[in-house]
């Protein structure tokens, strides 16, 4: 949820002696303790050395507060309804070390990061991110992902605060896999409605919004997801 600083820098020995202590019984650290923060954070840099390693993008969802209601939660358990999106996150400062790391743009070895918001009042920071980090990429609102007026608007402030071809395009996943083609042909149609737009006030040229829409569409993924082998080309 990044509710907490998960990005700090910690070294491999004290998170062996953080999951010693737990796992040979002799301490129990709470979810908002300082062991808990500094041994997810050093997994955190874990995680990121080892997508660098294999290419691969590393995505972050945050900004979910689980299970508040806690009356669904004790009569029915998790995964019922009863979470909300946060709206005090403070993913700079809860990031920063992680992002100066290994998405600085320092290097061409660096891999690339999406962040997805779960509330879209986090997409200005976001956009801020992707400025001041060049391999940092802003993702869709998570729970609002399939809702075109948030889509829309998420690519028009994206195209008015930052740079409308820099993000990562569509994302879906497994629990989706029956309406994957409908969730993407309406992310299309969204494209092209907003570049539409931009073409139609004179902000961009025609020959710019094709461009646009061939990189949010396909050149992005390809270029972002390593897919140039997988593809053949």
């Amino acid at each position: 949820d990044l509710l907490e600083p998960y990005g700090l820098e910690v070294s491999q020995r004290r998170a062996e002696r953080i999951f010693r202590q737990v796992y040979e019984g002799k301490e129990k650290f709470g979810i908002k303790s300082p062991e808990t923060k500094e041994f997810i954070s050093y997994m955190m840099h874990k995680f990121c050395e080892m997508n660098q390693e294999k290419g691969m993008v590393t995505q972050i969802h945050y900004g979910a507060v689980r299970n508040a209601n806690e009356h669904l939660l004790r009569n029915w358990g998790v995964d019922v309804g009863g979470d909300v999106a946060a709206e005090n996150v403070n993913i700079v400062e809860n990031l920063k070390p992680l992002l100066s790391r290994f998405f600085s743009g320092k290097s061409d070895s660096q891999a690339h990061l999406v962040l997805y918001p779960m509330n879209q009042i986090f997409t200005h920071t976001n956009l801020a991110l992707e400025r001041a980090f060049p391999n940092v990429h802003s993702g869709f609102p998570w729970w609002h992902n399939d809702a075109p007026y948030v889509m829309e608007h998420y690519l028009l402030h994206m195209a008015g605060s930052c740079l409308l071809t820099s993000s990562a395009g569509p994302v879906g996943d497994g629990r989706k896999i029956l309406s994957e083609g409908s969730r993407f042909e309406v992310f299309d149609r969204i494209i092209c409605k907003a570049v539409g737009k931009l073409i139609s006030t004179g902000q961009i040229s025609y020959d710019g919004g094709v461009r646009a829409v061939k990189k949010l569409m396909y050149e992005n993924q390809v270029r972002f997801f390593n897919l140039k082998e997988v593809l053949g080309r």
